[in-house]
């Protein structure tokens, strides 16, 4: 039992410094795996900070005979904590990146974590036991009892130990990097190979170093390389996700809506993990080649997106525009930042001629009413107007629809009118239940000529037919356009 006991004490050392060195070196990936495991983003930071500290605390409590009791009950604590959070996300269908050993391993948290944990906390219970009934030695005081050649061996046993863990290190190192430079060499030939050339930059005077290249399989199975992503002349927005992720799943539905809303300068591309199956249901309203995946984390290391949520921004010369952000608040506030950037520089690669500035008249169209009925727009002068895009087989609409039958029901006093412009057909617009105004636009003309290029989107118009607002993307957006703000994803 005793050498049982101590076994189980060198090794939950050895882990638990080890473990809080490494958080320590890396405290952005151990705050972006407090997100991912579902801490707020106000106190992620602090968390990150405050883990490994506890972490190598209890390393060094392990080590004194006076305070190995408590010690083991603190590493007892700690990984019944981890095993508790992971089964948790697990059962949820979720997998964050643990982080557990920062940059040395980083991994989606799965059934092998938790037994993972779950074996050093058996051996921390042990632990546990042994010290509340046995005095312990420290772990210096139990060498010195042993005859030399125990000693030997110990000694022998454990530089062998190290000699190995040090040239599996070295190889692992030097096999990831063999595969970016394959990587980059695969992306360079295709490069020169398809003859392309990026067209000017999209957003000036923010460009920094050249883009890491890369190449990876869409869904359809087929390679997709960072230059082919580059080769409309627009900016391109990488963002790391995980099909388990919450904060993924919480944050996309924005993400996807502002980049619609800047489809004309921006392309979107999201560089996830998992089966091509999990990632089709995921990422169902997108196109396949929007979806590139990765063997394991080979693009984010690169882009040094040490968890997920995280996202980037890659000008249409190839050339990073700042740093890769983590977590949803970075993400949102990398948005908001490059929408002007995005609004200033649409003559270079956008979509100049679709857009429309505010105290433009609004252009003129005409589209027939759910009672066959032809409807100009014209028809709405005199009263401000919220036009509201909308597609029925966007599953962002479906999200928002009851919200809007509840505007639609109760608008506020003096609220704009409502007009809802569908590109389904009557009978899918019937569904939605509005007494609003819908008006059927099934080949989708009227939204482009209106700066929308995706949904669900709105437009407020005053009471003369002149543009009032930018184009709001995303439901929050579009809700706040209706209680006479701007939205922080306006177009």
């Amino acid at each position: 039992m005793f050498l049982f006991a101590l076994i189980a004490r060198l090794t939950l050392t050895m882990v638990f410094i080890v473990a809080g060195v490494a958080k320590l070196a890396d405290l952005k990936g151990s705050r972006s795996a407090m997100i991912g495991f579902g801490v707020p983003d106000a106190i992620a930071g602090v968390a990150g900070l405050l883990l490994p500290v506890v972490e190598i605390i209890t390393a060094l409590l392990l080590v004194p005979a006076a305070t190995v009791w408590i010690g083991a009950w603190m590493a007892l604590g700690l990984l019944t904590a981890f095993a508790a959070a992971i089964g948790i996300n697990l059962a949820q269908g979720r997998k964050p990146d643990c982080h557990c050993f920062g940059q040395l391993h980083s991994a989606p948290a799965g059934v092998s974590t938790l037994a993972r944990n779950i074996a050093l906390a058996s051996a921390a219970a042990l632990l546990v036991f042994q010290a509340t009934h046995v005095a312990q030695p420290s772990l210096f005081g139990w060498f010195a009892i042993l005859d030399a050649s125990a000693r030997a061996l110990i000694l022998v046993s454990a530089l062998g130990l190290i000699l190995f863990a040090a040239q599996f290190a070295l190889l692992w190192q030097m096999l990831l990097q063999q595969g970016r430079m394959l990587l980059r060499l695969e992306a360079i030939e295709q490069h020169w190979a398809s003859g392309l050339r990026p067209s000017p930059v999209a957003i000036p005077n923010r460009s920094g170093p050249p883009a890491p290249v890369f190449e990876l399989e869409d869904l359809n199975g087929e390679f997709v390389s960072l230059t082919r992503l580059l080769g409309s002349g627009r900016a391109l927005f990488l963002f790391f996700a995980n099909p388990n992720c919450g904060p993924c799943k919480a944050l996309f539905p924005e993400v996807l809506a502002w980049a619609a809303a800047n489809e004309g300068r921006l392309a979107l591309a999201i560089i996830s993990e998992g089966s091509r199956a999990e990632n089709r249901a995921k990422f169902a309203d997108l196109e396949p080649r929007s979806v590139l995946l990765q063997r394991k984390r080979e693009v984010a290391e690169l882009y040094k997106a040490w968890g997920t949520p995280a996202a980037t921004l890659i000008s249409a010369n190839g050339l990073m525009v700042g740093q890769t952000v983590q977590g949803a608040e970075a993400i949102k506030g990398l948005m908001a930042q490059s929408a002007d950037n995005l609004r200033s520089d649409m003559g270079q690669g956008g979509s100049a001629a679709n857009a429309r500035a505010i105290g433009q008249r609004l252009p003129e169209f005409e589209l027939q009413s759910l009672v066959g009925k032809r409807v100009a727009s014209s028809a709405f002068r005199g009263q401000e107007t919220l036009f509201v895009f909308w597609n029925p087989a966007c599953g962002f609409c479906k999200q928002m629809l009851n919200d809007l039958r509840h505007w639609d029901n109760s608008p506020p006093a003096g609220a704009a009118k409502l007009v809802v412009i569908s590109s389904g057909s009557a009978d899918e617009a019937r569904v939605m239940g509005l007494r609003s105004e819908i008006l059927l636009d099934p080949d989708n003309r009227v939204a482009p000529l209106c700066g929308a290029h995706g949904t669900p989107m709105g437009l407020l118009v005053d009471g003369e037919g002149k543009i009032a607002s930018h184009v709001a993307a995303g439901a929050a957006a579009v809700f706040d356009l209706a209680k006479g703000k701007e939205g922080v994803f306006a177009a």
